[in-house]
């Protein structure tokens, strides 16, 4: 019991220190530590992770920063995730595979596919996702549902949204389905407070204003102050869940845990040497492999789901956060997303289905990309964080994706380019610049593709898309050098044709530069006599 409180004293410092640190470093420290953490706490990631995405909701840009280096090690220290597969060549009866097909349609319901969707709809009835609408989501038709019931619903409107506007090809006033809409005012009827509720509260209130009575008795006026500043930190931060060891009414997935813990294959014994040599004390420690292995569902399930609904929330913040927060899990754990525990799906099945979850989130992602219209003017230069974010966690999805996948993501990527609004295109050659980075092989293959794309943005009127365009060829320009040779004279000539245009807060300067110094060293190491 002494340990528990310990470790749950410390966890809250840690989180405390991600909104509170004093310098960036001491955030990030902070969120190394929660990671390790989880070593020796295995059982409690899940509430964990559900304390530490509230941090990816700050409107705090640092704060969200670091909360997004605490997943990042939390995905470090956790296994991936292998469920049980079907024996090889097991001989499968009619009715069991009509209840694995239906199984599987459930499962992939609700899923986006590249076959049934259409960016280019999205762009022209999708509603525009700005700094933020003055209002939040109103989810109080959601209160009596369990979380994962929430979780479902909500989920299930927003891709009803999106393939709507897919489908409104119709629509005359050219605003689409907007998420209003989906929701009639029956819905968001707020839930009366019973009697026995407001009593209830009423009896907590007054014994806390006892309890802060009591200690400002005889204290001086900055000491009170200080007291009742902690007293409302105390109040507003979230109590740790109760470890599933611990709970009385268990549930399943509780009682499975339970019997984990008590199985003496998650334990380890060490034997820790005394300063006596007549003593030896042997220490039982829990496996955090074993135990993270035993999970019933991919360990970051419900916190992707929660954060694919951020995704499209009018406020830019969650949008922002909900990105840092998919691309540091999804850069470790990509691979076994989407995979289900019931033993009866064979490994081909199971990368299907982490083919089909990938599907849908690259998509999601690139409606992001279409939508947002947030740009923070409030520096030298223009910043688009969502987008650049959204981006990031679009590279790392790629990076788990097959060839084929892959190239369907870019083909739409390609296609944004053409687009009339900036941000658009922006938005589009954003992505293709974190596929250049994170695409391996992939980059070299799909090589002409991506150099028409870059010629294409290098020509823009926007300087913000001319920047990207030149951000994407800085990884690769040995690589266009030795292998493109016709391709280098043109993108020379376009970088040259731009310098007019740049002054030293301009958004493409440095990479204009940098480009330019590069090609045209080689451009003379081929052809010496070119230098005059």
């Amino acid at each position: 019991h002494t340990r528990k409180q310990m470790s749950e004293t410390r966890l809250d410092r840690l989180l405390s220190l991600l909104d509170t640190g004093t310098t960036q470093e001491h955030r990030r420290m902070a969120a190394r530590n929660i990671g390790v953490l989880i070593r020796n706490h295995p059982y409690d990631l899940q509430q964990i992770l559900h304390r530490l995405h509230s941090f990816l909701r700050s409107k705090n840009f640092n704060t969200r920063n670091a909360a997004g280096v605490a997943f990042g090690s939390i995905a470090d220290n956790v296994p991936l995730w292998n469920p049980d597969v079907a024996e090889v060549g097991k001989i499968w009866t009619e009715e069991e595979k009509e209840e694995k097909q239906r199984t599987l349609l459930t499962l992939t319901n609700a899923m986006l596919t590249f076959e049934s969707f259409d960016l280019q709809q999205i762009l022209l009835y999708g509603e525009l996702l700005l700094k933020d609408k003055g209002i939040e989501y109103d989810e109080s038709d959601l209160e009596d549902l369990s979380p994962q019931e929430r979780q479902r619903e909500m989920r299930k409107r927003i891709t009803e949204q999106l393939q709507r506007m897919v489908e409104d090809k119709e629509d005359t006033h050219g605003h689409g389905v907007k998420i209003e809409s989906l929701i009639t005012n029956d819905d968001v009827v707020p839930p009366t407070i019973t009697t026995s509720k407001r009593k209830a509260s009423q009896v907590i209130n007054k014994e806390e204003k006892a309890r802060l009575n009591s200690l400002l008795r005889g204290k001086s006026q900055r000491k009170a102050l200080m007291i009742k500043r902690d007293f409302k930190m105390e109040a507003k931060k979230p109590k740790l869940l109760t470890s599933a060891t611990t709970t009385t009414t268990a549930s399943p997935s509780s009682s499975t845990a339970t019997t984990a813990l008590s199985s003496t294959s998650s334990r380890q014994s060490v034997i820790t040497e005394q300063t006596k040599s007549n003593k030896v004390v042997v220490e039982s420690k829990l496996d955090a492999d074993v135990i993270l292995s035993k999970s019933t569902e991919w360990p970051f399930l419900a916190r992707c789901e929660d954060m694919c609904i951020d995704l499209f929330s009018p406020f830019w913040e969650l949008r922002h956060g909900a990105a840092v927060g998919l691309r540091e899990v999804l850069k470790k754990h990509g691979k076994c997303a989407g995979f289900v525990q019931d033993g009866s799906n064979s490994k081909e099945e199971q990368r299907e289905l982490n083919r089909i979850w990938l599907e849908d989130m690259s998509l999601r992602l690139m409606s992001v990309l279409v939508l947002d219209r947030y740009v923070d003017l409030s520096g030298f230069q223009a910043v688009a964080p969502v987008r650049e974010m959204v981006a990031q966690a679009l590279g790392a999805t790629i990076l788990n994706m097959e060839d084929e996948s892959i190239e369907k993501v870019l083909l739409m990527l390609f296609s944004l380019g053409r687009c009339k609004e900036w941000e658009v295109r922006q938005g589009s050659l954003l992505g293709v610049k974190y596929f250049v980075v994170t695409g391996g092989d992939s980059v070299h293959k799909l090589l002409p593709q991506i150099l028409d794309v870059v010629i294409q943005g290098l020509k823009d009127t926007d300087d913000d898309v001319r920047a990207c365009a030149g951000d994407i060829l800085l990884p690769i320009m040995n690589h266009v050098i030795q292998s493109s040779s016709s391709k280098v004279r043109e993108i020379t000539s376009l970088l040259w044709d731009a310098l007019p245009l740049l002054n030293e807060i301009s958004a493409s300067t440095q990479c204009t530069l940098k480009l330019l110094t590069g090609f045209i060293s080689a451009i003379t190491k081929q052809n010496p006599k070119l230098i005059s």
